[in-house]
Protein backbone atom coordinates (compact mmCIF):
# COMPACT_ATOMS: atom_id res chain seq x y z
CA UNK A 1 0.00 0.00 0.00
CA UNK A 2 1.34 3.37 -1.03
CA UNK A 3 0.48 6.46 1.03
CA UNK A 4 0.94 10.51 -1.03
CA UNK A 5 3.30 12.12 0.59
CA UNK A 6 1.49 15.26 1.44
CA UNK A 7 -1.44 15.52 3.56
CA UNK A 8 -4.54 15.78 1.35
CA UNK A 9 -7.78 18.43 2.36
CA UNK A 10 -10.85 16.96 2.56
CA UNK A 11 -14.86 17.98 2.98
CA UNK A 12 -15.52 15.54 5.27
CA UNK A 13 -13.87 12.52 7.07
CA UNK A 14 -15.25 9.19 8.39
CA UNK A 15 -15.09 8.90 12.17
CA UNK A 16 -12.27 7.51 13.74
CA UNK A 17 -14.71 4.59 15.94
CA UNK A 18 -17.77 4.66 16.73
CA UNK A 19 -20.04 3.28 20.02
CA UNK A 20 -23.54 2.69 21.32
CA UNK A 21 -25.20 3.15 23.99
CA UNK A 22 -27.60 0.71 26.10
CA UNK A 23 -30.28 1.77 23.72
CA UNK A 24 -28.12 1.24 20.29
CA UNK A 25 -27.60 4.94 19.87
CA UNK A 26 -24.72 5.47 17.39
CA UNK A 27 -21.86 7.37 18.92
CA UNK A 28 -18.95 8.55 16.40
CA UNK A 29 -15.85 9.85 17.56
CA UNK A 30 -13.54 11.74 15.45
CA UNK A 31 -9.65 12.72 15.66
CA UNK A 32 -9.48 15.23 18.34
CA UNK A 33 -7.08 17.43 16.43
CA UNK A 34 -9.07 17.37 13.04
CA UNK A 35 -12.84 16.95 13.52
CA UNK A 36 -14.93 15.82 10.51
CA UNK A 37 -15.08 18.87 8.37
CA UNK A 38 -11.83 20.67 6.45
CA UNK A 39 -9.42 18.23 7.74
CA UNK A 40 -6.33 17.07 6.40
CA UNK A 41 -4.84 13.57 6.08
CA UNK A 42 -2.33 11.59 4.44
CA UNK A 43 -4.44 9.70 2.02
CA UNK A 44 -3.87 6.10 1.82
CA UNK A 45 -3.87 4.11 -1.31
CA UNK A 46 -4.33 0.60 -1.98
CA UNK A 47 -3.00 -0.56 -5.21
CA UNK A 48 -4.72 -3.80 -5.11
CA UNK A 49 -8.06 -1.89 -5.86
CA UNK A 50 -9.61 -0.66 -9.15
CA UNK A 51 -11.08 2.26 -9.77
CA UNK A 52 -15.01 2.10 -9.86
CA UNK A 53 -16.56 2.88 -12.61
CA UNK A 54 -20.21 4.06 -13.34
CA UNK A 55 -21.99 1.44 -16.31
CA UNK A 56 -25.12 3.53 -17.22
CA UNK A 57 -27.97 0.78 -18.13
CA UNK A 58 -25.96 -2.37 -17.18
CA UNK A 59 -29.34 -3.79 -15.71
CA UNK A 60 -32.73 -3.22 -16.49
CA UNK A 61 -35.11 -1.82 -13.86
CA UNK A 62 -36.63 -5.24 -13.75
CA UNK A 63 -33.13 -7.00 -13.08
CA UNK A 64 -32.41 -4.16 -9.94
CA UNK A 65 -35.43 -4.92 -8.27
CA UNK A 66 -34.67 -8.82 -8.52
CA UNK A 67 -31.10 -7.90 -6.96
CA UNK A 68 -33.07 -6.00 -4.57
CA UNK A 69 -34.73 -8.78 -3.82
CA UNK A 70 -32.18 -11.20 -3.83
CA UNK A 71 -30.35 -9.58 -1.06
CA UNK A 72 -33.18 -8.73 0.94
CA UNK A 73 -34.11 -12.37 1.13
CA UNK A 74 -30.32 -13.33 1.98
CA UNK A 75 -29.11 -13.51 5.27
CA UNK A 76 -25.61 -10.78 5.66
CA UNK A 77 -22.57 -10.05 7.10
CA UNK A 78 -21.58 -6.86 8.85
CA UNK A 79 -19.99 -4.72 6.34
CA UNK A 80 -16.47 -2.97 7.57
CA UNK A 81 -13.63 -1.25 5.99
CA UNK A 82 -10.25 -3.02 6.08
CA UNK A 83 -7.93 -0.62 5.79
CA UNK A 84 -6.83 3.40 7.24
CA UNK A 85 -8.07 5.35 9.73
CA UNK A 86 -12.29 5.25 8.27
CA UNK A 87 -12.30 1.67 9.66
CA UNK A 88 -15.70 2.33 10.47
CA UNK A 89 -18.92 1.60 8.32
CA UNK A 90 -22.70 0.31 9.47
CA UNK A 91 -23.83 -1.44 6.58
CA UNK A 92 -24.52 -5.33 6.01
CA UNK A 93 -22.88 -7.08 2.87
CA UNK A 94 -24.87 -9.88 0.81
CA UNK A 95 -22.89 -12.23 -1.58
CA UNK A 96 -24.72 -14.38 -4.12
CA UNK A 97 -23.84 -15.94 -7.24
CA UNK A 98 -25.37 -15.72 -10.88
CA UNK A 99 -27.73 -18.82 -10.59
CA UNK A 100 -29.07 -17.50 -7.34
CA UNK A 101 -32.66 -16.48 -7.41
CA UNK A 102 -34.75 -15.28 -4.39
Amino acid sequence: MSTLSAPQKFSYLFPDSLSSDALGALSLQWAAVSGPFGAERALALNDALPTPQLRRGAFTPAECAAIVALGGAASGTAGRVELGADTCRVSTIVWFGRGDTP
